[in-house]
């Protein structure tokens, strides 16, 4: 990763504190960051992945104490990632259906990797959340606990959009 992208990531993860921190419409906010976070480099796997933890490390920073508040912003914040991840999903559809539709122009291989990466989205917003409850401290790690076992027993919305 250059030092520019851990730079954009570092602010992207700020950028996502501060707004949890604000507690105001917090799962519209991080989906709006998300969303320009995602728009300024190529969309893939990878990509996806830094900035979903990026954003997820930035919720997790926010919250410093046990309330109930602390735990709504947290799932805020997350459903607001999931949310960004759906209109991701929309872009990679797009993208493919127009790649699929200039054959000669993309390969078997770029259409198979793009095919791919729609299909990880609902893995990496689990594991996103699996992580946090390794590097969180004990109250982020209850919370994140509790919502990537929902994710993985439940589903998610990502899941249900991309139709796994």
């Amino acid at each position: 990763m250059t030092e520019n992208s851990e730079k954009k990531l570092q602010e992207l993860r700020k950028g996502v504190q501060d707004a949890v921190e604000k507690n105001q419409d917090v799962q519209t906010a991080v989906r709006d960051i998300t969303l320009k976070a995602l728009g300024e480099g190529e969309l893939d796997k990878e990509r996806i992945r830094s900035v979903a933890e990026a954003v997820m490390q930035g919720a997790g920073d926010a919250v410093t104490r046990e309330s109930e508040q602390m735990k709504e912003s947290l799932a805020e914040a997350a459903t607001g990632l999931e949310q960004a991840l759906i209109q991701a999903a929309d872009a990679f559809r797009l993208a493919i259906e127009e790649a699929a539709g200039r054959v000669n122009e993309f390969s078997s291989t770029e259409l198979k990797r793009s095919l791919n990466d729609l299909d990880s989205l609902e893995d990496i917003f689990i594991e996103t959340l699996q992580r946090m409850t390794k590097s969180s401290g004990e109250m982020v790690r209850t919370i994140a606990e509790d919502m990537a076992a929902h994710a993985r027993n439940s589903g998610t919305s990502v899941g249900e959009h991309v139709g796994r």
